[in-house]
């Protein structure tokens, strides 16, 4: 069974106070509109509640005010007992009202513009005096506002953890393959967000292959990517980090796959695009990777070597595994292989073939860490992962969670464990609320690791 959310409790309570003030004016006016009103103003975040109030005020206004005119026309020159007259005036100026919220730009404030228009002339029409229903329904529905909006904004004071780094991994954590996000877990971590939680990323895709997962939760930290090469602004759309390979090496490395006619998709950072530089494809999961990913915002593919002037934070293979593992042997003959890290992993969308990513050996989830704990002025590092790849980061962190049906190495790694997806975001979210000395109470058990 789901949780009662605190939108169902603030709920309640704004259709309650809306209950009161009627009391308190003596019964003047309906509350039934103003508990209407409060109902639809509470939305998940407050910012959305102002957008809903408003286009509410604007139609209530507009339907009222529009609608105790048409009164005063019929009444004053409408002949009576032509009700078909009546109803014909009335459907015309519903055309009116909607194309005035057009020309305003508060289309989204039509339906209620026409609601508020014809519940006055029509279902009121009659009334002895329909402009003091007409003035009281405006009344009734910005007390009903008021309520929502003061209700939704209340905040009870309870301990922020703000000197805390929360890194959570992406894909199989926060995303799980096959799933979008799930509502709960962007409203929980984007009110975490809002309210000052240190909440970031960690994952090996660029910008281009993760923003679409991400969506429109508001981090505000830069998003560890690209395995620890890169931290990326998504505000900004920019590059904070990024940690190269020396250009003698990626030129001599370049050198080696023209030599095998391999082809090497060269990533670079230049003025905040990621460009990526490759020659002839040769075989078909480096042909879709380009046409799948050419042409967007946040990847410029650029069928040439790497210009003068500018180092590469990645190399990268797409080729069968005995090709990469020759590849592998022969770079580590070079000299200069001790300055190299290698990640070696399977094709998500091609199982035939594997992907080889050459980095900077600096180049460390545990350095990208630092350097955001750093920047943030954090003072600890929280870690959420199931990867084995970000073993190095689980070590590194303070705290650290295996999350859902994670590796037995991580589990091993990590002191904690938690759920996936929501679950992990309830644990940031009771830690982040806690202070620290209760938070440590309330972590779990830590795990016999003998």
């Amino acid at each position: 069974m789901p949780k009662i959310g605190m939108r169902i409790i603030k709920t309640a309570i704004a259709v309650f106070l809306c209950f009161l003030i009627d009391l308190l004016r003596n019964h003047q006016g309906i509350p039934f509109y103003s508990a209407i009103a409060a109902i639809l103003c509470m939305q998940p975040f407050v910012s959305n509640s102002v957008k809903v109030a408003l286009n509410r005020s604007i139609g209530t206004f507009i339907g009222g005010l529009f609608g105790m005119l048409v009164l005063l026309a019929e009444r004053a020159w409408l002949p009576k007992n032509m009700p078909v007259v009546q109803y014909f005036i009335v459907s015309l100026c519903v055309i009116v009202l909607i194309y005035l919220t057009v020309i305003l730009k508060k289309t989204s404030a039509s339906y209620i513009t026409c609601v508020v228009f014809l519940s006055v002339t029509i279902s009121h029409g009659a009334d002895v005096n329909p402009y003091l229903f007409a003035l009281n329904r405006i009344i009734d529905t910005l007390i009903g506002i008021a309520v929502s909006l003061t209700v939704n904004a209340a905040r009870l004071p309870r301990k922020k953890d703000k000197n805390t780094l929360f890194i959570t991994g992406l894909d199989g954590v926060l995303w799980e393959k096959g799933k979008t996000i799930s509502s709960f877990s962007k409203i929980r971590l984007t009110h975490l967000l809002h309210q000052g939680a240190r909440i970031t990323a960690v994952t090996d895709r660029s910008p281009a292959s993760f923003l679409p997962l991400i969506g429109d939760i508001p981090f505000s930290l830069p998003i560890i990517a690209m395995n620890g090469a890169t931290l990326y602004h998504i505000p900004s759309n920019t590059y904070a980090y990024c940690k190269t390979i020396p250009r003698p090496i990626t030129d001599c490395l370049q050198a080696l796959f023209a030599q095998r006619e391999v082809n090497c998709f060269v990533k670079a950072v230049i003025h905040d695009v990621l460009h990526i530089y490759y020659s002839n494809f040769t075989n078909e999961a480096q042909e879709d990777l380009y046409r799948t990913r050419h042409g967007g915002h946040y990847e410029n593919y650029v069928c040439s070597s790497l210009p003068q002037g500018h180092e590469a934070i990645c190399l990268m293979i797409i080729d069968t595994d005995p090709l990469i593992e020759r590849l592998c042997q022969e770079i580590s003959a070079f000299s200069f292989s001790s300055e190299l890290r290698f990640i070696r992993r399977a094709d998500r969308t091609h199982p035939r073939y594997s992907i080889l990513e050459i980095y900077s050996a600096h180049t460390t989830l545990a350095d990208a860490a630092d350097i955001l704990k750093s920047r943030s002025n954090a003072s600890s590092i929280t870690v959420f992962s199931n990867c084995l790849d970000e073993l190095s980061l689980i070590r590194h962190a303070d705290y650290s969670y295996a999350v859902g049906n994670a590796d037995v190495s991580v589990q091993e790694a990590c002191r904690y464990r938690t759920g996936s997806g929501e679950q992990m975001i309830r644990t940031i979210s009771r830690l982040f609320y806690c202070r620290k000395q209760q938070a440590d109470k309330q972590r779990p058990e830590r795990q016999n690791k003998e």
